[in-house]
């Protein structure tokens, strides 16, 4: 249960959890939630964040400017079967 919900709200912090996540260990099956929100994250790691964690029910994404529209799409194309609620937010 530990990692059932994850929010990240610094950017260091989805570089971490990128590199404790992809390891050896079977973490990356129990989140079920996950929100970055913080607009400073780089895109490539919440992307590649991203497709370490296929169980996902809940994602939710502050999008700031670094997530050019080609990054987006990125994270869009993977099908979810599982997520029930997408959230993007969007800096103005």
């Amino acid at each position: 249960r530990f990692f059932q919900q994850v929010i990240l709200r610094r950017p260091e912090k989805c570089i971490l959890l990128h590199r404790r996540l992809r390891g050896p260990h079977q973490d990356a099956n129990l989140v079920r939630e996950l929100r970055i929100q913080t607009w400073t994250a780089d895109a490539e790691v919440v992307c590649n964040l991203l497709d370490v964690l296929e169980g996902l029910k809940v994602l939710a994404l502050y999008v700031g400017a670094n997530f050019v529209p080609e990054v987006l799409l990125r994270v869009m194309e993977k099908p979810r079967t599982g997520l029930e609620t997408l959230m993007l937010r969007f800096r103005p």
